[in-house]
């Protein structure tokens, strides 16, 4: 979220034009490494008749080797295109032209590209579609479950997580509770002795924690 939040400051202080796309079926453009022997069955209704194995040449959904494998296959095409990756995030890449930055930032398989222009950023992700599948999503609105609210002109952006917020409300069944604008120690109750059912907050401090 820093490399987020850092790149969306640097985009509204310079006016940058930012598009989004996302890598279509991601894991299986990569290859496997060649030292890496992995057999499959013949899938039903393509078999040959007997029950010789498949060789698997590039990455599936489920394989443990498949998202490091598509770390690396983007990685190669990125820096391939004159990029660098930052020092502080390898999923950040810059590229400057004279005065002008351009960056491509990545999670997993969404892309952001950023520049001076529109025009530059579609160039950009012309540059990555002769080396990979993608599919444009055009300017930036979503981005890791973050409404991104962006004003080019005046160098404005809101981050909001309105989504989000109204997910967690659904699961835990609070979606007709009322709201307070108040901090939350001017709206607490005590409520004595009476045993309390941890486990809701249990799964949402979990899911916090990614466990």
């Amino acid at each position: 979220m820093t490399t987020v939040r850092t790149c969306m400051a640097l985009t509204a202080a310079k006016k940058l034009a930012v598009l989004k796309a996302d890598a279509d079926t991601a894991f299986v453009q990569a290859f496997i490494d060649k030292g890496v022997m992995i057999y499959v069955d013949q899938p039903p209704g393509h078999g040959d008749g007997t029950d010789r194995k498949m060789l698997l040449i590039k990455a599936l959904y489920g394989l443990k080797q498949a998202a490091l494998a598509w770390f690396e296959h983007c990685r190669k095409i990125v820096v391939g295109l004159g990029f660098r990756p930052s020092d502080y995030d390898p999923c950040l890449y810059l590229r400057q032209h004279g005065e002008e930055l351009e960056m491509v930032a990545t999670y997993v398989d969404d892309f952001l590209v950023f520049a001076r222009t529109t025009a530059k950023a579609n160039s950009i992700l012309d540059e990555l579609e002769t080396k990979m599948k993608l599919k444009r999503q055009g300017e930036m609105s979503f981005f890791l479950g973050i409404k991104i609210e962006y004003d080019q002109n005046d160098g404005k952006i809101t981050l909001t997580q309105e989504a989000y917020a109204r997910k967690i409300l659904t699961r835990f069944g609070m979606t007709t509770c009322n709201g307070y604008t108040a901090p939350r120690s001017m709206i607490l109750k005590t409520y004595g002795t009476t045993a309390v059912n941890h486990r809701p907050t249990k799964r949402l401090t979990d899911r916090w924690s990614g466990r």
